[in-house]
This record gives structure tokens, C-alpha cells and sequence, in this order.
């Protein structure tokens, strides 16, 4: 995002910054306990959340700014 001038890149980074560790908290739940369901309820709430709010909205953003450099 930064390369092409698009809004916002540092708030962008650190959102992927904060899904990684988000992931990564999950995945160390499930090498301790395993696939149990409320992992994966909270598994599927992430995503879609980040489906919804970052990617619908932030990472879009970026598809205008390319095609205007």
C-alpha cells in the first residue's frame, strides 16, 4: 500500500501484524489442547471478521491505487 501512496499503509501492516499473532496464539491453543469446538468457534469468528471488516474494506483500498500508477 505504501509503495502505490494508498491510504493508510502503517494501519494496514498492523493489522496483518495483529491477525499473524492472532493465528498464532491459536495455533499454539491447538498444540496444547487440540481442535477442541471452542477453538474452532473462535477460529471461524476471526476469519470472518477479517473477511468482512479488513479484507472488504481496507485491503481493497488497494486495487484503485495500482491502477492509477
Amino acid at each position: 500500500m505504501a509503495k502505490y501512496k494508498c491510504p493508510a499503509p502503517a494501519q494496514n501492516i498492523a493489522a496483518h501484524k495483529d491477525f499473524v499473532a492472532t493465528f498464532t496464539s491459536f495455533r499454539e491453543e491447538f498444540d496444547r489442547d487440540g481442535a477442541t469446538a471452542h477453538l474452532v468457534v473462535r477460529i471461524e469468528t476471526e476469519l470472518m471478521r477479517w473477511l468482512t471488516t479488513h479484507i472488504k474494506r481496507t485491503d481493497t483500498q488497494l486495487a484503485p491505487c495500482v491502477k492509477a500508477a
